[in-house]
């Protein structure tokens, strides 16, 4: 419980300086969200996922980062994790979600106010869904950061995906980063899609990505490899 009234101006003061909401809701005792909320009503200038993770690594010295990776590397190895063993740990993150950004929490909470029922961190197999619409159903997620276009993160995102559309899913992804900041267009967009599917519209089934405008993002040359669309 706590005894002593938190000023949100202290709060805003504390995040303007460097501090995570994690590390505020943790050092008052009080939840994230309502860390959240406070700081909202006192006009904060939130910072976008891509930036807090930054943060948080920056605080990380090299010899923690290396010990952390080690030590990760040296619980997997050689351990063949089954696809029913993966879907366990899916099942449970939805039971306990831990880890979400808080864009999925400001998605989240729009859209249950519009009356669409949401499950956060649905699992769905080995994979958990940022936020799911499940008798649709759709799958939102929230990529914070074009990191997710490259490399493994790419791989992994064609691989997740495939899965997500052979399992009857219809995926959005709204890309939030430092020049598509917002996502009010972005819930108007997913709002408006799931009215067309309860309309019986038919939908092609290929993954929808978007800005937080609503608007559509382009995919390059050598971005995130687009599976055809099957209608």
């Amino acid at each position: 419980m706590i005894k002593k009234k938190i000023n949100s101006y202290d709060l805003l003061n504390l995040y303007n300086t460097g501090a995570l909401e994690s590390d505020l809701a943790k050092r008052f005792g009080i939840s994230y969200q309502a860390i959240h909320v406070r700081l909202g009503k006192v006009g904060c200038n939130f910072r976008t996922i891509s930036e807090s993770h930054m943060i948080a690594a920056r605080r990380a010295s090299s010899e923690e980062r290396s010990r952390r990776a080690a030590a990760a590397h040296d619980a997997v190895r050689g351990v063949c994790q089954t696809a029913e063993h993966r879907s366990k740990i899916a099942l449970a993150r939805e039971r306990r979600p831990s880890n979400f950004g808080r864009m999925e929490i400001i998605i989240l909470r729009a859209l249950k106010k519009c009356g669409i029922p949401c499950i956060h961190q649905k699992a769905v197999g080995p994979y958990n869904i940022d936020i799911a619409i499940d008798k649709l159903p759709i799958a939102v997620e929230i990529f914070g950061g074009n990191f997710h276009a490259t490399g493994l993160h790419a791989f992994r995102f064609r691989k997740r995906f495939d899965y997500l559309l052979d399992q009857g899913w219809l995926p959005i992804i709204v890309w939030i980063d430092r020049d598509h900041p917002g996502i009010k267009g972005a819930i108007k967009y997913i709002v408006s899609f799931v009215e067309s599917i309860r309309r019986g519209e038919s939908m092609r089934r290929q993954e929808q990505m978007i800005f937080g405008d609503g608007k559509p993002r382009p995919v390059g040359k050598n971005d995130i490899y687009l599976r055809p669309s099957v209608n």
